[in-house]
């Protein structure tokens, strides 16, 4: 599944348009499928994560909402992202509400990255 990465921003669309082919032309099993939809937006989030860091943003990350509730993304960020030749240290929200699942951005000390491409001061 393709991840498309520009610098802090990135699409979906591509590997939304893939995945539903792939439903529709019934190429591989729905688990499949889903693991591959997974296995894209943690490759995704590893991206852009890595592209924020090595332009200095702080290397203490907190993820909240549901995608970042994901046990197969967490242990994919977690596992790339905490690497000592990365050096970050991931936090994950531990309780779930209406609310952050609505706003599941990313954060860096007191920048949002919104996947809308743009950098947000708070």
């Amino acid at each position: 599944m393709p991840s498309a990465v520009n610098g802090l921003s990135f699409s979906f669309s591509g590997p939304e348009t893939a995945l539903l082919r792939a439903i529709r032309e019934k190429a591989a099993s729905p688990a499949a499928i889903a693991r591959a939809a997974e296995h894209c937006i943690a490759k995704t989030l590893e991206k852009v994560l890595r592209q924020a860091i090595a332009r200095g943003y702080p290397k203490d990350v907190l993820l909240v909402g549901g995608v970042a509730a994901n046990g197969y993304i967490r242990a994919h960020l977690k596992k790339r992202l905490e690497h000592p030749a990365v050096g970050a240290a991931l936090a994950f929200a531990s309780r779930l509400t209406p609310a952050t699942t609505r706003t599941a951005w990313p954060c860096w000390g007191g920048w949002r990255i919104k996947t809308n491409i743009s950098l947000k001061n708070k």
